[in-house]
């Protein structure tokens, strides 16, 4: 079996099931006036849930069109995108959301939903473990010198390529860390800086590295990397 057709995941309908919690939220708000604790709860939710949502828009209609352009190739399944620049930080939000959701009667989505929701900052994790692979293999494949006696040099470019400031000069090229689905004030981004840093920003490249692999095999990786890199 072709490993394109084993490596998938099934559509969540990511960007839909949040913009049904939005709008729930924007009704509550209105009929809530009147009970300001209530209120001032469902403002702090949608405060976050607005947050996600202009992100989204944003990478949809900005991001990946820049992408495609710069890069010579389409996404077909933006929702991977989304996954790839979601933060971990974002389960908090949805697992708030269903706490609170598990005492109404008006529950926009299944409340297993708000558990998949919840799980897409992992899932980008994943996305950036598949990708670190395909990227070490895209560069060998690449950098191939069939002279033996050159394998040590091939080691020493491999290593400087896929280096965290290689791939964080990337990140800041599309600015791709400004798109991150995360929590308003993420107070784990506070005092991220230097290395830590750095290595945040590799992540993000290695995770949408990975939705290209999953689209469209290790060659579609191969062909855009010289786009991406300064090989």
């Amino acid at each position: 079996m072709d490993i394109k057709t084993r490596l998938h995941w099934k559509v969540i309908d990511y960007y839909q099931k949040t913009l049904i919690v939005q709008n729930e939220l924007n009704k509550q708000k209105e009929d809530l006036y009147k009970h300001l604790k209530e209120f001032k709860k469902v403002s702090s939710f949608l405060n976050e849930i607005n947050y996600i949502i202009d992100r989204m828009v944003s990478i949809k209609e900005i991001l990946i069109p820049e992408l495609e352009e710069e890069l010579n190739l389409s996404f077909p399944t933006s929702e991977l995108m989304l996954i790839a620049l979601t933060r971990p930080s974002i389960r908090n939000i949805f697992s708030d959301l269903k706490i609170y959701f598990s005492q109404k009667n008006n529950c926009p989505i299944d409340l297993t939903d708000f558990d998949i929701l919840a799980s897409t900052g992992y899932a980008a994790n994943v996305l950036a473990l598949l990708g670190d692979a395909v990227l070490d293999l895209a560069v060998i494949e690449i950098t191939w010198d069939p002279l033996i006696s050159t394998t040590g040099e091939l080691t020493i470019k491999r290593k400087n390529l896929v280096s965290n400031e290689k791939l964080a000069k990337v990140c800041d090229r599309f600015d791709l860390r400004s798109y991150s689905l995360k929590r308003l004030n993420d107070p784990s981004q506070r005092l991220i800086k230097g290395k830590t840093l750095d290595h945040e920003k590799g992540t993000i490249v290695e995770a949408i590295l990975g939705v290209i692999y999953l689209e469209r095999n290790l060659d579609g990786v191969v062909k855009v990397l010289p786009d991406l890199i300064d090989l």
